[in-house]
């Protein structure tokens, strides 16, 4: 249940359950300050960075597999041709975004605390490396020449060799 008052340059919101007021035009100040060291969402330390790295590696196959039979269509101006490139089109794309986003989810969130590193040279070394593969998912997403892929499969030997994920 909230009212807005047009008139002013401030919002008045009535809190459930209470008789209180809050100003919008008012910032929020944190009472206390808390300090988290736990780097993953559910800190259990379960991680398998092996199977997760081959996870990678099979989506870049897909993606090179798609950019070839894409290559490979012959005559475009048929249904079935152009239903089967759209399909591979799909394909390519939902295994770069998947690379991305496990490169986001599970490596830089969940297996990237920075207290881990030696240097913060390391640290940022780490950083561009897992970087890279974004970047390199992003380009063969947008190509359809399998040198992206050629790239991409380079990223992600450079990140699978970083200390952290062979220990």
């Amino acid at each position: 249940m909230a009212s807005t008052s047009f008139a002013s340059k401030s919002a008045v919101f009535f809190r459930p359950n209470t008789a209180k007021t809050v100003r919008a035009n008012k910032p929020v100040v944190a009472r206390k300050a808390l300090k988290v060291v736990s780097h993953c969402q559910v800190p259990c330390g379960i991680f398998d960075d092996s199977r997760q790295i081959a996870k990678l590696k099979e989506d870049v196959a897909t993606i090179r597999k798609a950019q070839t039979e894409m290559g490979d269509i012959g005559d475009a101006s048929t249904v079935d041709s152009q239903n089967t490139f759209a399909r591979w089109v799909i394909y390519k794309e939902k295994h770069a975004d998947d690379i991305i986003n496990e490169i986001g989810y599970y490596f830089m969130c969940q297996r990237f605390p920075k207290f881990e590193f030696a240097s913060t040279e390391d640290y940022n070394a780490a950083l561009a490396a897992h970087h890279a593969v974004m970047v390199a998912a992003m380009k063969a997403k947008q190509g359809t020449a399998t040198s992206t892929c050629d790239a991409l499969d380079s990223a992600i030997d450079a990140v699978s060799a970083l200390p952290m994920y062979n220990q």
